[in-house]
């Protein structure tokens, strides 16, 4: 589903409304409002270089949110077990959500919400007790984020020093997350059906 202002890119597939590689990005610099990386750095091969070329296109206090699997899961354990580690999604390479958070940090960005859910994989629907009580174990990571740039400090004629802060209203920005969060988990769900019912 693409919604207005919505452009999906990836080197192969359906639904795509650019078609381009990775390294670059076909997108000027500081062009892009929100970018989604749903699954996408378990599939490359150089995640940090793609975060720093999504740093790249992303405007200043731009959105930036991310879905992984988690290693330290079922789907995680899969990828251990001879008859199930060359199928997907074992295939992928599974990142730490700790990892994740280092380089977002490196990168100047603000986690504004971090999520494990999904801890039983085969199941439809989530398991809410397991996904509150062992969110570790969940086998799908979520990172909502925000592209954080310096304040500006700026002096008037007589001297005076005042800095200008790039942070907006702290409300709005928790509601945004949420949803943001939201629309990531329900896209993944629906894709995760659409295979399941695609297989039967």
């Amino acid at each position: 589903m693409c919604y207005p202002h919505q452009v999906n890119v990836g080197q192969a597939g359906s639904g795509l409304q650019v078609i381009a590689n990775n390294f670059p990005l076909p997108f000027l610099t500081k062009s892009i409002d929100a970018c989604l990386l749903a699954q996408t750095l378990c599939y490359t091969n150089d995640p940090h270089r793609l975060l720093r070329e999504l740093d790249r296109v992303l405007i200043d206090n731009g959105w930036l949110v991310i879905s992984g699997f988690n290693p330290f899961s079922l789907v995680g354990i899969g990828k251990l077990l001879p008859w199930l580690k060359h199928r997907q999604p074992y295939v992928s390479h599974m990142l730490p959500q700790m990892q994740m958070l280092d380089w977002m940090s490196l990168l100047n960005y603000e986690v504004l919400h971090q999520a494990r859910f999904q801890v039983i994989p085969w199941q439809k629907k989530s398991n809410t007790f397991l996904s509150t009580h062992l969110p570790a174990l969940g086998c799908m990571n979520v990172i909502v984020s925000r592209k954080r740039a310096l304040p500006l400090t700026h002096t008037d004629q007589y001297g005076n020093k005042k800095t200008i802060s790039t942070v907006g209203g702290r409300r709005n920005e928790e509601l945004l997350s949420h949803y943001l969060t939201f629309l990531l988990i329900s896209e993944i769900l629906l894709g995760w059906m659409a295979t399941c019912i695609t297989r039967q």
